[in-house]
């Protein structure tokens, strides 16, 4: 017995099928509402185009021919939802378009324009900041900053020094409403993280040999030229980096061995002898 030829289905709609005969034509096979329907076209468009035409013709069933996709029909189906019913969706989406600016500014852009706002500042504040600033650059170089939410801001404080994390907090912080200012973004990803508490250590006190030594290592040192700098930091009792580094030969009095201190960390001025 002979089996019956199998034909290849080239289209089909939700209730008919499209065929190629042996003759080249394109034939229409289904059944709409109970009702057989059959028929021939010399064009596969033709062919299609009927197709849709009886589908939608159908009473049974609303069809509506598209070329959205199921996601698609659905998220359309719930913007009309939303909208009041003297809108169309074109409406909406023409408003959104007229007034949609898409941001593209990547991180790096931003923070070199913030800096030239920076450069009137003093030069280690200036060197501070730009340092900083840079680091962040280089973490995220390719992020357009409207991306940068606060889980990326807590990552990079986390790859930051420990000992570092509030001064890098407090620029990047910066930046961030700087560039909400600027219309850049719309809100500070920094905003709502909070500072760390310093872990205060207990002062420790040099021993009399380590003082000694230290002593010793500044006169061997650079041919004794951080020897005065050193006995100065340990019996006067000026702090190395915000006293000693801002003293000046105005400031030292040799006939009454005395050093007058304008500059330090409490910029309360006084007198050391």
């Amino acid at each position: 017995m002979n089996q019956r030829t199998k034909r290849e289905r080239i289209y089909q709609t939700s209730r008919l099928r499209v065929y190629k005969s042996k003759d080249g034509k394109f034939i229409i096979d289904g059944v709409i509402n109970k009702e057989r329907i059959r028929g021939q076209f010399r064009l596969l468009e033709e062919a299609m185009t009927e197709c849709h035409r009886l589908e939608e013709g159908a009473t049974e069933e609303r069809v509506l021919r598209t070329t959205l996709s199921r996601m698609q029909l659905i998220e359309a189906e719930e913007a009309f939802k939303q909208l009041p019913c003297e809108l169309s969706l074109l409406d909406a989406v023409n408003a959104f378009l007229n007034n949609y600016q898409p941001m593209k500014t990547q991180i790096n852009e931003v923070v070199l324009e913030y800096l030239q706002t920076k450069e009137n500042r003093s030069p280690a504040t200036y060197k501070d900041v730009k340092h900083k600033l840079l680091r962040l650059s280089a973490w995220e170089e390719d992020m357009h900053i409207e991306r940068f939410g606060e889980s990326d801001a807590n990552a990079f404080l986390d790859s930051v020094p420990k000992g570092s994390y509030n001064h890098f907090l407090r620029h990047c912080r910066g930046l961030f409403s700087w560039a909400v200012r600027m219309g850049h973004i719309k809100a500070n990803p920094f905003a709502d993280i909070a500072p760390r508490q310093a872990e205060h250590k207990e002062v420790s006190v040099l021993s009399v040999q380590e003082a000694e030594a230290l002593l010793k290592a500044a006169k061997a040192l650079y041919g004794g030229e951080l020897l005065a700098y050193v006995a100065i930091t340990l019996f006067a009792g000026l702090r190395p980096d915000s006293e000693m580094k801002k003293l000046s030969w105005d400031a030292i009095n040799l006939e009454d061995a005395e050093i007058r201190v304008t500059q330090g960390k409490t910029r309360i001025p006084r007198t050391v002898g």
